[in-house]
């Protein structure tokens, strides 16, 4: 247990041994960090960091966050590997962009990646076989589910309120904007937005989705 934020510098920090390493306050750093035969990794401070220039490549069980956990991106992180958030954890973005190669499980009301400002969660190379869930908001749970996506790479985030350039908003409308990019122009993508009953505008009229 490293209770402060962990620092990799130089040729970067390989972990070994099958026990669980916890870096209470995050991991920040230049250099790279990898496991090897180590066990999974955690950050559970109250608040925390990922950052630096540094990749980290986590164990085969991935990197936990929580419960009851704020990590704030300091800079742009790819992480190889899966993430878990346990229960009232968050991952703010700010402005910074997040890569995750593996899969991000517990995204619910109460814990995900939080697109606070212009950076956006990346998830690499999704296929036509098992749609991929990007589980984002801002101050409530809005997540995307991607799939038939051709092996091409998407970033996503989403903002509170409608960012609409020819200024007609309609009579019935979610008060959320999803910003989306794939890596190379995509044709027959299938997307599902996921929106709340009080996000709407005519919220009597319209009928939340899943």
């Amino acid at each position: 247990v490293f209770n402060g934020i962990f620092e990799s510098a130089g040729g970067g920090v390989t972990w070994q041994s099958a026990g669980t390493k916890t870096f209470r306050n995050g991991i920040r750093g230049s250099g790279p960090m990898t496991a090897t035969t180590s066990g999974k990794w955690i950050i559970n401070g109250t608040t925390a960091e990922l950052g630096g220039s540094g990749s980290l490549t986590a164990p085969a069980t991935g990197l936990e966050i929580g419960p009851a956990s704020v990590v704030s991106l300091t800079s742009n992180k790819t992480v190889t590997g899966d993430i878990a958030l346990l229960a009232n954890s968050y991952v703010d973005l700010g402005a910074n962009n997040l890569t995750v190669t593996g899969v991000i499980t517990g995204g619910s009301s109460t814990s995900y990646i939080r697109t606070s400002g212009t950076g956006v969660l990346t998830l690499p190379a999704i296929d036509n076989v098992t749609p991929e869930t990007f589980p984002i908001g801002v101050t409530s749970y809005n997540p995307l589910v991607i799939g038939n996506g051709s092996g091409s790479d998407f970033s996503a985030r989403v903002a509170n309120g409608i960012n609409n350039p020819s200024g007609a908003i309609p009579t019935d409308a979610v008060q959320r904007t999803w910003y989306i990019n794939a890596s190379v122009v995509t044709p027959g993508v299938n997307i599902t937005y996921q929106y709340n009953l009080a996000e709407c505008v005519n919220a009597a009229a319209t009928q939340p989705t899943n």
